[in-house]
């Protein structure tokens, strides 16, 4: 196994700064020498055994510094070591591990984001394995990687790049929509002609949920950016948040994991909220385990 790895050069000094050089280190330092270059820095999104496979081999031939992820490095610049040039920052998206991050570069004609094993295109990051996190990693992808400018390319670590603007678009796994919109679009609205009384009333109830939700009626939610959702707290219809005017800030998991409505909630909450609560049990037995 191995996984896609980035090398970028500094003209001035012909080092290279790479980024989870996985496997296969020989083709990697080939394919670094070749370019003219040598390796002086290294980063790691993640320390799953595909990622840092080869990381001895490479540093092993003059890198200088060998970097790993983790929540501390959260906001950290990413400093070229033989020119002292800022060339982007770290961000820490946990969900997949605890400790995942992602490298943001924005000193260069386009701005580029190294997401590891967190994000790929059309699919986000295994949560089916120890320490994973389902509503943590979409709050990751959320309010840290939708929350770049569009045009951001995405370099996964394994398949094909994208972008940040077509994962917001076309990415299923989490929507830059609201479930709100979901849940609305699903509901037939007040002048709607229904065949049976039965969907009619389900749509005036979920809209009067959503309503309560957004903390007592009117056109839902303030100017400036509000998510509209009262303030007892955030339900499970906020799972997928937003940007824009829909913006997740301040959701947590638990957020994400209750709803105050449970009857009310559509079959997706429900299978969420299923979920979500094995998960909760389960979490200090593994907690207890890295103890």
């Amino acid at each position: 196994m191995s996984c896609n790895f980035v090398c970028i050069g500094e003209k001035e000094t012909h080092g290279a700064l790479l980024i989870d050089p996985g496997g296969h280190p020989e083709v990697i330092l080939r394919e670094v020498t070749t370019r003219g270059l040598y390796p002086t820095m290294i980063l790691h999104t993640l320390t799953r055994f595909d990622h840092v496979r080869g990381t001895r081999m490479v540093s092993d031939e003059t890198a200088d510094v060998v970097g790993l992820c983790g929540e501390d490095k959260h906001g950290d610049p990413i400093i070229l070591p033989k020119t002292g040039k800022t060339i982007g920052r770290v961000i820490h998206t946990p969900g997949h591990t605890p400790g995942s991050c992602c490298f943001y570069f924005y000193n260069g004609d386009e701005p580029a984001l190294c997401t590891g094993d967190a994000f790929f295109r059309r699919y986000i990051g295994r949560t089916d394995v120890l320490l994973a996190d389902l509503p943590q990693l979409k709050l990751s992808i959320l309010k840290r990687m939708y929350t770049l400018p569009p045009a951001t390319a995405v370099i996964p670590g394994h398949g094909d790049l994208t972008t940040i603007e077509e994962e917001r678009e076309g990415n299923l796994f989490v929507r830059h929509y609201t479930m709100e919109e979901e849940m609305l679009k699903e509901a037939p609205s007040s002048g709607a002609r229904e065949t049976g009384g039965h969907r009619e009333s389900k749509g005036r109830a979920l809209r009067e949920a959503l309503r309560k939700k957004r903390g007592g009626g009117g056109n839902g939610g303030s100017s400036g950016g509000a998510t509209g959702l009262g303030s007892g707290g955030t339900s499970a219809v906020a799972l997928r948040g937003g940007v824009g005017k829909h913006d997740p800030a301040g959701i947590t998991p638990d957020d994400i994991a209750h709803s105050e409505d449970a009857s009310e909630a559509s079959p997706i909450v429900k299978a969420f909220q299923t979920v979500s609560g094995f998960l909760r049990k389960v979490r200090p037995v593994v907690e207890a385990l890295r103890v």
